[in-house]
């Protein structure tokens, strides 16, 4: 019986987060790509009609789209790791030190917390009683 409890409760959680993810991330996968094999225009819905892999063939003939592909994959190659690796030295390198250690830490890692808190604050002072929301509204 508990077992069984433990699998609703589970459920009841995990729930609201499926349904969120289907709303926001796989539904509008789906019709990207269901779009992609139409000319589909925002505009007038109506004219839209399947093109099959028209588009496809289309973007890969463009030259500036290679250009982009082509730039997209250099970085990938070349910065990507030189980041984890320079990252991955930098944590080394901290972790060596043993005067000052957590000044360092926190010297990296204030700028992750800091900019949360930062945009906390605003949207705390934008919908306060006497923020501008209000003033704007009234």
């Amino acid at each position: 019986m508990k077992k069984r409890t433990e699998s609703i409760m589970g459920m009841a959680f995990f729930g609201p987060a499926l349904v969120l993810l289907t709303i926001f991330l796989f539904l509008p996968m789906i019709l990207t790509l269901i779009f992609s094999f139409t000319d589909f225009f925002a505009l007038n819905p109506g004219l839209t009609h399947f093109v099959g892999l028209d588009n496809y063939i289309q973007i890969f003939k463009d030259d500036v789209f290679s250009q982009a592909f082509f730039n997209t994959v250099k970085f990938v190659i070349i910065i990507v790791p030189l980041q984890g690796i320079g990252a991955l030295v930098l944590a080394l390198l901290i972790n060596k030190v043993t005067h000052c250690k957590k000044y360092f830490k926190v010297a990296f890692f204030v700028p992750v917390v800091m900019s949360l808190a930062v945009v906390s604050t605003l949207w705390i002072q934008i919908y306060s009683p006497e923020g501008i929301m209000n003033a704007i509204l009234s």
